[in-house]
């Protein structure tokens, strides 16, 4: 992770993400079967690769930047987690509704592709250090003493 940046991984796992979910919505014009299965798992891989950039890159930047706390940041992942797990089918049958079958991939892929953009800003430049410090502040911009009253 220090080689390649803890922000770099983020980014370039959500841009994954988003290509992904883009080639999903894609795939589905695709008539030869063995084409089409042939190209959903390598587009689940795809995404199983690019999830796994994020989550564990999250992971590192909890126990290393929050080493006192680490116990509840893991706890709040795990909790978005399940919440996106709860809301990506109530959203994804939403926009199903309004736009059919493969609106749903490209809303999603856009908006992970459009939300990669934005992590440089909501990180400090710090996170990519190899080891976390005692000011978590100065890599995300939120303390220990105020984090609780978000």
């Amino acid at each position: 992770m220090v080689r390649f940046g803890r922000r770099n991984l983020i980014i370039f796992g959500m841009l994954l993400m988003g290509a992904a979910f883009i080639l999903f919505g894609l795939i589905s014009d695709c008539e030869d079967q063995k084409t089409f299965i042939g190209l959903s798992l390598l587009t689940r891989f795809i995404q199983g690769f690019a999830s796994s950039l994020i989550q564990t890159t999250c992971y590192s930047i909890c126990t290393n930047f929050y080493p006192d706390n680490k116990e509840a940041m893991m706890g709040y992942i795990e909790a978005v987690t399940g919440i996106g797990l709860i809301m990506g089918p109530l959203i994804g049958s939403a926009l199903y509704a309004i736009g059919g079958y493969r609106f749903i991939f490209l809303s999603f892929g856009a908006f992970f592709m459009i939300s990669s953009l934005f992590v440089k800003l909501i990180f400090g430049a710090n996170i990519d250090a190899s080891h976390g410090n005692a000011n978590a502040a100065n890599a995300t911009g939120i303390n220990d003493d105020n984090f609780y009253n978000l």
